[in-house]
């Protein structure tokens, strides 16, 4: 059996497990770098990046505000990086041929 897909919400955009395109509301996408992509999905599972507040963590989560419109949704956490906020797992709805 294959392991689901996890999906996510923040604000309108939407982002899954194994991509690296984040479509927005209006369903045009935005592609991320592999870097934006291992930052967007630990922020997304975990809720925070944790790592140290150094110039290089500072531009990457700069570029992906900016990409991504994510100005109010990322914030810094003084103590060991980032969260993300507003983030909510999609929950997968279909029934997979199970009786009601």
């Amino acid at each position: 059996m294959m392991a689901a897909i996890r999906k996510f919400s923040i604000g309108s955009l939407r982002f899954e497990e194994g991509s690296r395109v984040v479509l927005r509301a209006d369903g045009s996408p935005t592609r991320l770098s592999f870097k934006e992509y291992v930052v967007m999905h630990e922020l997304c599972t975990t809720g925070r990046l944790r790592t140290q507040i150094t110039r290089n963590a500072h531009n990457l989560i700069y570029r992906l505000r900016k990409k991504l419109g994510l100005d109010a949704h990322i914030v810094v956490d003084w103590r060991d990086g980032y969260r993300l906020l507003n983030v909510i797992e999609e929950q997968d709805t279909a029934d997979h041929g199970r009786p009601a």
